[in-house]
């Protein structure tokens, strides 16, 4: 279990946790799993709390760079694997195998490396070279450029902009998922009404022909009533009246 200290939580093999991200580039893997470890351990909240929370932070460091980035559930998958391979670790602290001691050392090394949450076509969508310049030598190493200043009108322009595709991609998503409903409702449906012909078709046809019957003559008149008779064919056969 972490150490709580009045500054953080003292978090096995990765250091104290922070309320804040310090960094003048894009945050590292090091720097999300001390901010996430803050919400989680500190804050006490769940997993999925401290995913959002840690997140929030971090995509603002992108969107002041200007770089296109994935979708929100995406980044909390990511961090929860990154999550899951610290939890993982720290289930075998106490073993004394050098495989373990080797897992650690792997992790820890790759902890400087870039939290990466870009959109996968980031170079290709952005237009800005310096930008782009920025995005590739952070890959190399977050602590090779740091940010210019911010732009807080344009980061949050391109905040809502990116909320508003994220918005018309779900609506998109439901459209197609009403059409597809639609579509299978109506092959039902057609499906039904072709049952129903045939039966239909295969039922036997019933025709009336009317007869005479005579009655007694009475003294005062000569009177006729008309009845009918039902007569059922098959359908392959028809009758004139």
């Amino acid at each position: 279990m972490a150490r709580k200290l009045r500054s953080g939580s003292d978090c096995w093999l990765i250091g104290i946790s922070t309320r804040t991200i310090k960094t003048q580039g894009l945050p590292s893997k090091h720097d999300v799993l001390l901010k996430y470890m803050y919400h989680h351990v500190e804050l006490n909240q769940t997993a999925r709390e401290s995913c959002k929370a840690t997140l929030e932070e971090v995509l603002g460091f992108w969107n002041r760079a200007r770089i296109p980035t994935m979708m929100t559930e995406k980044a909390i998958s990511k961090l929860t694997r990154l999550v899951t391979k610290y939890n993982d670790l720290k289930k075998n602290k106490y073993k004394k195998s050098d495989s373990a001691r080797m897992h650690e050392s792997m992790f820890t090394a790759d902890l400087p490396e870039l939290f990466d949450v870009a959109h996968q076509n980031a170079l290709e969508i952005m237009t800005i070279q310096e930008d782009i310049n920025f995005l590739i030598s952070q890959r190399e190493d977050v602590r090779e450029q740091r940010m210019a200043g911010i732009d807080v009108e344009l980061a949050l322009k391109e905040k809502r902009k990116k909320e508003r595709n994220e918005k018309c991609e779900i609506r998109r998503e439901k459209e197609e998922e009403r059409k597809r409903l639609l579509e299978t409702t109506m092959e039902n449906s057609s499906a039904s009404n072709s049952e129903q012909e045939d039966i239909a078709g295969n039922e036997p046809t019933t025709l009336y022909k009317p007869f005479m019957k005579h009655l007694r003559k009475s003294s005062s008149s000569k009177e006729t009533d008309t009845e009918y008779v039902s007569v059922t064919l098959p359908k392959k056969f028809s009758l004139s009246l």
